[in-house]
Parts: structure tokens; sequence; C-alpha cells
């Protein structure tokens, strides 16, 4: 699978850390700079003056970002089919390090789901569900998102395909906290830099917001292939492959 990323959260303003500072040589109160999703970062410029004299200092470079234009990731998934209509589903992907600077990446993915159709047999041509499922992705110590969802799910089947859609409601909550440090000039003893430590926090919180989802299923005895494409503020690409009893 993978969630794409889309422009407005690749970008964010962020303040000047020494503003209310008795020491603030940097000119700007506040710049566009790039999130972790982004390329680069932006730069505060500033003038301070030595034995009276205007000198430029280094400007205060936030850190660049990783230029990602989505999340790909690959997690087994499993369903369990129970009584009276209803399936749990269980996706998972323990924590690996997929890279030394982003980190460890894991995912978990909890669901039920159950059968709407069963009541009314012979009347609705189609297979009817509903489904609730909770996701949680962690990014190494970088990035964390949780998401909640409730979705109305159709389907039919054609000898060996299944055609299936859905509508649903989603939410979802995005973090992306981290820390660099920053040398910069001290006029009070130019041969030792002032070092300082720049928290930078991106919270973001979507409104509730609707989804709707198309796909595929090919059945070849136990096996099945399918491909679906999710429509939502993080819009979501899947494929995949397993075994069905």
């Amino acid at each position: 699978m993978t969630t794409f990323v889309p422009d407005e959260d690749k970008s964010f303003n962020v303040t000047n850390p020494f503003i209310g500072d008795t020491f603030n040589p940097y000119q700007e109160n506040e710049i566009e700079t790039a999130t972790i999703f982004g390329t680069d970062g932006g730069s505060f410029t500033g003038v301070t003056e030595v034995n009276g004299v205007p000198v430029s200092i280094d400007p205060l470079k936030m850190p660049d970002g990783l230029d990602l234009a989505g999340l790909p990731l690959v997690m087994p998934q499993f369903a369990l089919g129970l009584p009276f209509g209803n399936e749990v589903q269980l996706r998972y992907f323990p924590k690996t390090e997929v890279d030394k600077e982003i980190g460890d990446v894991g995912f978990l993915g909890i669901g039920v789901k159950h059968s709407i159709d069963q009541y009314f047999p012979g009347i609705i041509p189609i297979d009817v569900a509903i489904q609730g499922f909770y996701q949680k992705l962690e990014v190494g110590e970088l990035i964390e998102i949780k998401s909640l969802a409730a979705n109305a799910q159709l389907s039919k089947k054609f000898l060996i395909f299944t055609f299936y859609g859905g509508l649903g409601w989603e939410k979802t909550d995005f973090l992306a906290e981290y820390k660099f440090t920053k040398e910069t000039f001290n006029p009070s003893n130019p041969a030792v830099p002032i070092v300082t430590e720049i928290p930078v926090k991106l919270e973001l919180e979507s409104d509730n917001s609707m989804k709707a989802t198309v796909g595929m299923r090919l059945s070849l005895l136990f096996l099945k292939l399918y491909g679906d494409y999710s429509f939502a503020k993080y819009n979501t690409a899947n494929v995949g492959i397993g075994l069905g009893f």
C-alpha cells in the first residue's frame, strides 16, 4: 500500500525561536519551511554588530525534508470469518529499521466487519457490509499517524471477478516531531558559537472526511489477487496477493 502526501502537508510556517530573547539577530519572525515530507528547508537571515559594524551572520537553516511523495508500506493482513456474518481483520507490520536516518517503521490495524444483506435474503442483489477500522503508523521517533474509519462496503461477484467499492467516514491525526541543533555567531565571544537546540513540531488533525474506494479482486481457486484505490484526505493505493479458504 502507498499513502500519498498532499502538497499542503509538505510545508508549514515556523516561528523564529529567538523571538523575545535579548539577543535575536534574525530579521524574520516567521518563514515557510519543509515538513519531513517536503524538500528544501527555509532559512532565517540575520545581522549583528561587531564593534558597531553591521555583520551578516550565517542563516538559521531549517532542516530539509525527505522529499516523499507518499509512504509505501508492505504488510500482512489476516481476516477470520465468524458466525452470524461477522469478520475480524488484523494488519500488522512489526517495527523494522528501513533507514538509519528515519529509524523503525511499524504499523497496526484492527477492524471488524458485519454482513447486512443477510437480513434481506433474495432482496438485495449485491453483498453489503459495514466495517469499523483503527490504524496506527509509526515512523521512527519522527512521525505518528492514527486513523479511525467506518465504512459501508458493496461487492458483486461475476465468475472469477469480484468488483467492490464503498463509502466511509474517517478521521486522521498526524504528528511529526523532531529536534535539531544550530550553531550561531556569538558577539561576546566570536570564537565560541552559541549552540541552540530547536524543536520542530507539526500536528495536523483532519476534519471528519468522507472516503470512497473502488477495486477488483481476481480469484483463482485459493489464490486471490486484488487492487483498489481510496479517495480521501490522504489517497491510498493498495495491491495485494493472498490465500482464501
